[in-house]
């Protein structure tokens, strides 16, 4: 490989950590270890599939649905849709059409390409209804061949800015979270815009990975677009200084590529060439092996090691009772294996004191979390001040439209990320509060520590990865969504769907929709008479919105019998992670005593039996120790992708 290329890197680095996934699932079953965690195999199918998804983004006007259905290679998506509609359409490669519209609740409807501009529009939020799950429209998902993006690619593409009630909190953490890529949509007629780099600021609380684009270069000269690009360029690079993975701009005519579809062969190539889709889409693909490449076969290594770790200490253990010829020394490795079991049944079980220590903890952060919430929406909190600030500034009654305007998005942008910050402090106590109990999970069963041989990154850099990982199954769960992110499984544990469905009901993704519905039509009817009057029913109407936001969260229904929205949430993520903490003790408890089950038999033995089975134990453990070796191989490759790149040039 060419060292000075990453996304060949990245590439060689999947490859090598599907055979990684791969060896470790073969060689468990041959060995008869502990079952590997059930996120080996989501991790394995990832980057097996090797498939991304991408969401367009920008402000209206830009161009992105022309985009998108210039690298469709068909005129599917409406480009002239009103500025009250808020659809969002899920481009999916496939040799069959399809259309459906999602709801948050997962339903599907199936329609017809002819239903497509007519789906997803604010009719329930103008007419004040607040909907359920089942009434909102996530996404419309179009299925079909997509004529220019490479294999593996799917896109999102959302409305313009200004399309939506709530439009930055909407795209920011419903959709973001979704893509592992978001393609930000500039054009040539002006360098990037102050509300622009707001918006990238937004997005960049949830991710790095941007991938610029400048549409329109058909309609100005190559140097006027040129000029632009590099402008673009520059004030990406100082206005974020390192934030973004990469501030590169690339140009793309999408006249042009939409003219390639139905073009000749000699004449598509043509306008393939002056549309600069070739350079573009290579540099998105290797934008997202690179970006999002690297994310995958480091979750799979960091899911890896650990189990990797513990079952070498299995087969050490039972090579060690093999070998052992002394009775009394069998007896002191079966005795410290029993041990090792009582004491972690004693620390971890149903009535262990660590595990009652893990339960105050967590109860802990859950009551520091929710009164944190509440008291981001108590009377004077930041969110008032800042929109009261403005609302004292107003001095004219356009000043007074631009804040009524602005006031819902800002108010339900505020909320929602505040309640994501909460949700990820909550989850990272989680993850430490859950640290002991990881170790002593993946030391019970044998008497030997793995020594030198268990995994560790160079610098330690995966280290809290690997811990992390006792918590990412909820991330894993879920698709992704549930949680914010970072913080996403419990090794080897399942999230049941019941708990999935209870926790996505207040997650940052599904308030922002109820949100806009609650606040958005606040300030109809607000801006007549004199400036004091304006700013006296944009206070009035504030008020209004924070005390609608505050019920939404904290209301109880006492007709279903139902906690609020909030203790809802996290009474389920205690219900969780506790059952799951049980189940995996219950677990590790009966690998443990099999463990010590084959210790005694191995007592039992007589030398020649003893004899005839040391050899295969040592090869098993010699091939373990092979996929070890492997294991850090890549892991070592992974810490070399951090080396930091070359600053982007304008081409």
């Amino acid at each position: 490989m060419n060292p000075g290329n990453k996304a060949e890197q990245t590439e060689g680095i999947r490859k090598q950590s599907v055979a990684v996934l791969d060896a470790l699932k073969a060689k468990a079953g041959e060995f008869e270890l502990g079952k590997p965690p059930e996120a080996l195999g989501r991790h394995r199918q990832r980057l097996r599939e090797n498939a991304y998804k991408v969401l367009v983004v920008g402000e209206a006007k830009r161009g992105k649905s022309t985009f998108v259905n210039a690298l469709i290679g068909r005129d599917v998506l409406p480009t002239d849709v009103e500025v009250a509609t808020s659809q969002v359409f899920n481009i999916r490669p496939a040799k069959q059409e399809a259309y459906r519209v999602r709801y948050e609740d997962g339903s599907a409807r199936e329609i017809t390409a002819g239903d497509l501009p007519r789906y997803g529009s604010q009719v329930m939020a103008d007419a004040g209804i607040v909907p359920k799950p089942d009434e909102i429209v996530r996404w419309i998902e179009v299925d079909m061949p997509v004529r220019f993006l490479p294999p593996g690619i799917s896109m999102l593409d959302t409305p313009g800015l200004g399309a939506l009630y709530a439009g930055h909190a909407q795209i920011t953490h419903r959709f973001v979270p979704e893509a592992d890529a978001v393609i930000f949509v500039l054009e040539s007629g002006q360098p990037v815009t102050e509300e622009d780099l707001k918006f990238i600021e937004q997005i960049l609380t949830v991710t790095s990975r941007i991938f610029f684009i400048q549409t329109k270069i058909d309609q100005y000269g190559q140097e006027d677009w040129k000029n632009v690009q590099r402008r673009n360029m520059e004030i990406l690079a100082k206005r974020f200084q390192g934030q973004l993975a990469d501030t590169r701009v690339w140009p793309v005519s999408s006249t042009n590529l939409r003219k390639a579809a139905s073009a000749d062969k000699r004449t598509q190539e043509a306008y393939l060439m002056v549309s600069r889709h070739k350079e573009l889409v290579a540099a998105l693909g290797a934008f997202l092996t690179r970006v999002a490449g690297w994310d995958r076969a480091a979750e799979a290594m960091a899911t890896a090691a650990p189990y990797y770790t513990a079952s070498r200490k299995v087969l050490d253990g039972r090579l060690a009772g093999l070998k052992t010829e002394s009775k009394q020394q069998q007896a002191e490795l079966q005795k410290a294996a029993e041990e090792s079991k009582r004491q972690f049944e004693a620390d971890w079980g149903p009535q262990g004191q660590k595990y009652k220590e893990l339960k105050e903890g967590l109860q802990r952060a859950i009551t520091v979390g929710k009164q944190s919430f509440s008291n981001t929406l108590q009377p004077g909190n930041d969110i008032e001040l800042a929109q009261k600030a403005k609302i004292d500034a107003v001095t004219s009654l356009n000043d007074a439209k631009r804040v009524a305007e602005e006031m819902p998005d800002e108010v339900i942008m505020a909320v929602v990320t505040d309640w994501a910050r909460i949700c990820e402090e909550v989850q990272q106590r989680c993850v430490e509060l859950l640290g002991p109990f990881a170790e002593a999970a993946n030391s019970v069963g044998a008497p030997l520590d793995p020594g030198p041989s268990g995994l560790a990154t160079p610098d330690g850099g995966l280290d809290e990865k690997f811990k992390r990982d006792y918590f990412s199954m909820l991330k894993g769960a879920s698709g992704g969504g549930m949680l914010v992110m970072g913080v996403s499984s419990m090794a080897g544990l399942v999230m049941p769907a019941a708990a999935m469905a209870a926790l996505t009901t207040v997650a940052p993704f599904l308030a922002v929709p109820v949100l806009a519905v609650l606040v958005g039509s606040g300030v109809k009817g607000v801006l007549k008479g004199q400036v004091k009057t304006a700013q006296g029913e944009l206070r009035k109407q504030l008020a209004e919105m924070l005390q609608q936001v505050r019920r939404h969260f904290f209301d109880v229904d006492l007709t279903a019998g139902t906690f609020s929205r909030v203790d809802e949430h996290f009474r389920t993520l205690d219900r969780v992670v506790n059952e799951q903490v049980r189940e995996l003790a219950q677990k590790k408890s009966e690998e443990a005593q099999a463990e010590i089950t084959r210790l005694a038999q191995a007592t039992q033995l007589d030398d020649r039996e003893r004899e005839a089975r040391i050899k295969p134990a040592q090869e098993q453990l010699a091939q373990w120790d092979n996929i070890g070796k492997y294991t850090k191989q890549v892991m070592a490759q992974i810490e070399a992708l951090k080396r930091p790149k070359a600053p982007a040039k304008a081409s």
